[in-house]
């Protein structure tokens, strides 16, 4: 069941850009305790990032390192801050409330690309400071972090070639 689970995820991963640390988080927390699920998903997780940073865009790895630190440094140190306190609820709260938190996280995303609506976020300090911890906290808590950077990213820019190409 497992490489089912993964295969399916990471075809969803490569039509979306989302999906591995989503469905396969999702799909084995309903076999397994959330954190195992989630320990199941960082490695797979961190070698399908791995490869994106590596072969994606057209600048080198270096350049993509400085141009994402550059722009993106306190959105990277507030979901860190905010991992942190996610992965401390995932030890002190019980994991069926995360569990409905993850539900609400996939939920939100998918009615949202359902419905059409484009999400419109300003670049500005408060606002990549409170996105930065929210997907922090649902990352650290879910493994979920994704969806919630990409919808910040997608909605702070009319150009969604400027992502996939390393800006």
């Amino acid at each position: 069941m497992l490489p089912f689970i993964f295969a399916v995820g990471s075809l969803l991963h490569g039509i979306t850009g989302i999906g591995v640390t989503l469905v396969t988080t999702g799909s084995l927390a309903s076999m397994y305790p959330l954190q195992h699920a989630i320990i199941l998903t960082i490695f797979p997780s961190f070698a399908l990032n791995l490869m994106t940073w590596l072969i994606g865009g057209e600048r080198s790895v270096w350049g993509n390192f400085t141009y994402y630190l550059k722009h993106y440094w306190l959105l990277a140190l507030m979901s860190l801050l905010g991992s942190l306190v996610g992965v401390k609820l995932l030890m002190w709260v019980d994991s069926n409330y995360i569990l409905l938190l993850l539900a609400v996280v996939i939920a939100f995303y998918v009615t949202s690309n359902a419905l059409g609506k484009k999400i419109i976020l300003t670049t500005t300090t408060p606002v990549l400071i409170v996105t930065g911890l929210i997907a922090g906290i649902v990352g650290g808590s879910t493994n979920a972090m994704s969806s919630i950077l990409l919808m910040y990213l997608i909605g702070s820019t009319n150009d969604k070639k400027h992502y996939r190409q390393g800006g």
